[in-house]
This record gives structure tokens, C-alpha cells and sequence, in this order.
């Protein structure tokens, strides 16, 4: 299968990079395209991607192509590379907003598939939603595909956007916390490099035993805040400060309608 990611920004070169581990079997079947010469030539001379000059060439080339541009360029892309499609190319897009219906408005395909992947794709270990108009035989081997850059996570199309702020935005969100952890710790005495390695592992390690023991982040607080301890006293002054209100509230932002 010849995969072809359409657009090189921050998400489309997360997915190439995961694919171009050594642990994917799709590392040469890539075909990559960007308006932007320099980033695609960057690209074909450091890994073995073949570099197409055009949408429609890498339309014509592909059994899979993953579109990796902007929402609002998504519409128009497919439009572009539409005369181009075979009848049995798979369309997978990662951005947001755009439905599955308006894209079969434009493309008229029984083969589209959104999935909004998270950063850490890059790393392998990201996590993609899944929601697809296609037939089972098409969903299991987009899934085959993604499920190398880490976990895919079917799910209806009417909670995707919500559920894309929990997986795609949470990293930022995460990685906020943790910067707020490092300067308190420095505050008090950790050099910048041990607070940021200690409250990396301690986030990393948190989610791994709330997946392995299967609790609610509730209990793993209740096993952590000892009775008059200080745990319970850090978790007060929290939520005095509202945490959790800022949290929602954050939410609000981004999903209330503007």
C-alpha cells in the first residue's frame, strides 16, 4: 500500500516521522507533497520518501492519502485532486471541522475516513480518533495503518470534535502543568533540568498505572491523599485556586459554538 501525506506542518510531519520509524511497515511506501519546495526537498533528501510536485500527482500515485492541510484547504483540495482518484483510494482526513458528508459532497467517494491524531504520533505513541463512512474490510486497514503510530480510538463522528480537544489539545494542557510543576520545584531548590525530568516521568507514569490498574483518576487520588497529608493539602489549594473550574472552562472555549 502507498501511503501519500498531503501538507508538511506540524501534524503531517508528525505522521511521516512516525512512519519513517524503524518499526513501521509502511516506512518505504511513502509518497509526501507540500506547496513548500524546501520543506519537501528537506524530506526526500534525508529519508526514503518519494517527493511528488503536485496534489494531483500524489492523488494519481497513492492507494491512501492522508490530507494534512488546514480545514479550510481541505474542501478545495479534494476538489483538486478529485479528477485524479481511483475508485478504490482511500481518503483519510486529520483535520477538523470539515464531515465526512461535506467531503462526499466534493468527492462523491464511499471512501472517506477522518481521524484527528494527536502529536505524539511523531513518537509512536500518539492517539488517533477514528470515526469512517467506509466498509469494515477499508476501517481495519486504516486502523492497520494508524495503529503504528500508536492507539485508535473508533468513535462517532457527532463526538469527534469534543473528543479530538481531550486527545489533541491535552498535550499542550499536560505540558503546561508540567512547566507549572518544574518552576515551583525550582522555586525550591531543583535545578531546571531534574524538575523537568522528575515531573515528566511522574506524568508519564501516572497515566501508565491508571491504564494498568484500571481505576478513575478519583481513586488514584484517594490512594495518593493521605488524611492530613500533604498531598491533600496541595489538592485544596488547587482547587482554591480553580483547577478544575480552569480546566472546564478551557473546554468552553473551544467547543461552545462562536
Amino acid at each position: 500500500m502507498t501511503i501519500g501525506i498531503l501538507g508538511l506542518g506540524h501534524m503531517g510531519s508528525a505522521l511521516l516521522e512516525g512512519f519513517l520509524n524503524a518499526d513501521s511497515p509502511y516506512s518505504h511506501e511513502l509518497a509526501i507533497y507540500t506547496r513548500n519546495a524546501e520543506i519537501l526537498d528537506g524530506y526526500a533528501s534525508r529519508y526514503p520518501v518519494t517527493p511528488v510536485q503536485s496534489a494531483s500527482e500524489l492523488a494519481e500515485k497513492c492507494d491512501l492519502i492522508i490530507l494534512a492541510v488546514s480545514a479550510p484547504a481541505i474542501l478545495a483540495v479534494l476538489a483538486e485532486i478529485k479528477p485524479m482518484l481511483k475508485p478504490e483510494t482511500l481518503i483519510v482526513s486529520v483535520g477538523s471541522k470539515v464531515t465526512l458528508q461535506q467531503m462526499y459532497d466534493v468527492t462523491q467517494s464511499a471512501h472517506l475516513t477522518r481521524i484527528i491524531p494527536n502529536i505524539p504520533v511523531r513518537t509512536n505513541s500518539g492517539i488517533s480518533l477514528l470515526s469512517s463512512a467506509d466498509h469494515e474490510a477499508n476501517i481495519q486497514k486504516i486502523t492497520d495503518v494508524f495503529s503504528t503510530l500508536g492507539t485508535v480510538y473508533p468513535i462517532p463522528e457527532e463526538k469527534l470534535e469534543v473528543g479530538s480537544v481531550i486527545t489533541g489539545c491535552s498535550p499542550a494542557f499536560y505540558a503546561l502543568f508540567i512547566e507549572a510543576l518544574a518552576d515551583g520545584a525550582v522555586k525550591y531548590g531543583l535545578s531546571r533540568e531534574e524538575a523537568y525530568a522528575l515531573a515528566i516521568a511522574s506524568a508519564s507514569s501516572t497515566g501508565d498505572y491508571l491504564s494498568a490498574q484500571q481505576i478513575t483518576p478519583s481513586t488514584l487520588k484517594d490512594q495518593v491523599a493521605s488524611p492530613g497529608g500533604t498531598t491533600i493539602k496541595g489538592i485544596a489549594a488547587l482547587e482554591e485556586h480553580g483547577l478544575r473550574n480552569s480546566v472546564i472552562q478551557a473546554l468552553d472555549a473551544i467547543c461552545k459554538p462562536q
